[in-house]
C-alpha cells in the first residue's frame, strides 16, 4: 500500500523558532494525513552544517517546504500543496 509523503521537521532542544512551529506543524500535517518525523541536527553533523543557522526547517522528499520564521499560514499552504501534488496523500 502507498504510504503519504513523509514531513522532516529539522530542529535542535532550545530552538525557542522550533518549539513555536512544532504545535502547528504537528496539528496540520495530522489533519491533511501526512507523517511527520523530527531529526536533531545537533546529532547529526552534515544536517548541522547544511541547516544549522536555518532551522527550523521543513522538508519532504529533500525539498525545503519552509525555514526560519515561519508562519502557520504559509507552512499551512506549502503542506496542501505537498498533498495537492501528491496523488497517494490526496485520496
Amino acid at each position: 500500500m502507498p504510504v503519504p509523503p513523509a514531513v522532516e521537521l529539522l530542529s535542535r532542544p532550545g530552538c525557542h523558532l522550533c518549539d513555536g512551529i512544532r504545535p502547528v506543524l504537528t496539528g496540520a500535517v495530522a489533519e491533511l494525513g501526512l507523517t511527520l518525523r523530527e531529526r536533531d541536527i545537533s546529532q547529526h553533523p552534515v544536517l548541522q552544517a547544511a541547516f544549522g543557522l536555518r532551522i527550523p526547517v521543513v522538508r519532504s522528499g529533500g525539498r525545503v517546504l519552509a525555514e526560519g520564521r515561519i508562519d502557520a499560514v504559509t507552512l499551512r499552504r506549502a503542506l496542501q500543496r505537498l498533498v495537492d501534488d501528491d496523488p497517494v496523500a490526496s485520496r
